[in-house]
């Protein structure tokens, strides 16, 4: 069959089924039709096609000529975003490409190298602790609110040294924000919602970036207006304030939450890693590997470009799916197994390349330090039911909720 079908709906990311369970759809597609056009872009699903694509130059996030791909990507949904939200995120590091993109993400990156990891650690372990304490011999815990929300959110708090009457604001944009990401039209109610919260955040750090000018710390607001690389627009300030909000948030409650899931059915791996807590660096990679809190992402071609004999042309969309490439058979032996001794995982779920998520270290570093005290914890809790919902994303993997009982 050709690598290229345009008649049949192979992979549908607005259908519910596959949302729940997108794997039967990437199969087809991996074995069918690597390249593959849908209505809206080219799609990408073997492992061979999407790594390198994510590393490929020729392939942008940022659109053509200042063009927005998240205007891109809405164009489609009535009504759009509000201005407000629109302006907010316009400047994001994810929708930079180019030497533009290169120098903010300079100015990010030592707020997530190896050093402040290092110096991060003992936060995030308190954090930790404190939360899992409070969940402790509870006869029912509610465990992506409690443990999977709740920690990146407290996590960045702490390393943005926000106030405690600064963090509602915080906590307050990160579902409105979601929802723009999501992929589903919104309302014009909806819209409202972000924009207000958009509002209130953005206040809400105007008074902490006045401060920081005034009193610089090691926080990485801080490092975002005095360190080398600091930047010079307060609306980069605040916008990229954002976005690592966002991302520092999102992906970590997918890999905690899926992660426990998928030890959660299969109590074998969930009893050795148990046993064997030295084991939990590999785990966490198979956890990404096997469910990946980010099942996709978009690029925009900025040149032509030939992948399996067809050519893309410049200013067409293309979705890499981060959730097949991980299970692509031809990578990996018994691609649908959860094997927490896995060798060499090396999942894609932080991207490859340019645009690898620069929030990978501390979102690793969170799911390091949590599996050990929440198995600990919930040793002899289990699922009160085997349906599990998910939010209502083809991009965005992350249960609703996950109730576990004694």
């Amino acid at each position: 069959m050709s690598d290229v079908l345009d008649e049949q709906l192979m992979w549908d990311p607005a259908d519910p089924g596959q949302i729940a369970d997108p794997y039967p759809a990437y199969v087809r597609l991996r074995s069918e039709a690597p390249l593959w056009r849908h209505p809206s872009a080219w799609v990408l699903s073997r492992y061979a096609d999407v790594e390198p694509a994510l590393r490929d130059r020729r392939l942008l996030t940022h659109g053509l000529q200042g063009e927005n791909l998240l205007e891109t990507l809405m164009e489609d949904l009535t009504p759009p975003i509000g201005e407000r939200t629109r302006t907010h995120q316009r400047p994001w590091l994810l929708f930079q490409s180019g030497q533009h993109h290169t120098r903010m993400r300079r100015a990010l990156s030592t707020g997530f190298g190896p050093k402040s990891m290092a110096q991060a650690r003992h936060r995030v372990a308190a954090v930790v602790d404190d939360l899992v304490d409070r969940i402790r011999d509870e006869p029912r815990v509610e465990f992506v609110e409690s443990i999977a929300v709740s920690i990146p959110i407290t996590v960045i708090c702490e390393l943005f040294d926000v106030p405690a009457e600064l963090r509602p604001s915080l906590r307050n944009l990160l579902n409105p924000l979601t929802r723009t990401m999501l992929g589903v039209p919104m309302t014009d109610d909806s819209i409202a919602d972000v924009d207000a919260a958009v509002a209130d955040f953005e206040d809400a750090m105007r008074e902490l970036i006045a401060v920081r000018r005034e009193r610089p710390g090691d926080d990485m607001v801080s490092l975002m207006v005095h360190g080398e690389e600091a930047f010079v627009e307060e609306r980069d300030v605040l916008s990229n304030l954002g976005v690592l909000l966002f991302a520092g948030y999102e992906t970590t409650v997918g890999l905690l939450s899926n992660g426990l899931l998928a030890l959660l059915r299969h109590p074998e791996q969930r009893a050795a890693l148990l046993r064997e807590p030295e084991l939990v660096p590999n785990a966490v990679e198979e956890m990404l590997r096997y469910d990946a809190p980010t099942q996709r992402t978009a690029r925009v071609v900025h040149e032509p470009v030939e992948i399996r004999g067809q050519r893309i042309e410049r200013g067409e969309l293309v979705w890499l799916l981060l959730g097949s490439a991980n299970r692509d058979e031809d990578r990996w032996e018994d691609v649908t197994s959860f094997d927490i001794r896995r060798r060499s995982p090396q999942p894609l779920s932080f991207g490859k390349g340019p645009h690898f998520c620069i929030g990978a270290p501390l979102a690793r570093l969170e799911a390091h330090l949590a599996f050990p005290k929440v198995l600990e914890a919930l040793e002899g809790y289990e699922l009160e039911t085997d349906q599990v919902a998910y939010n209502p994303s083809a991009t965005l993997r992350v249960p609703r909720e996950l109730w576990l009982a004694r």
